[in-house]
């Protein structure tokens, strides 16, 4: 698969769920930069 694909493939299915993570982050943490970082980390570990 390429790497275009790939980024887009994820794109398609991940990002409708962004904000969805984001708020759970936060409701577990109470801390929106920590949320930011769960959630950033966590999409990163998703695409590889």
């Amino acid at each position: 698969m390429s790497a275009t694909i790939k980024r887009e493939r994820f794109e398609r299915l991940m990002l409708p769920h962004l904000s969805a993570a984001y708020n759970y982050a936060r409701w577990l943490v109470h801390d929106a930069h920590d949320a930011e970082d769960i959630v950033q980390i966590a999409y990163a570990r998703a695409f590889e």
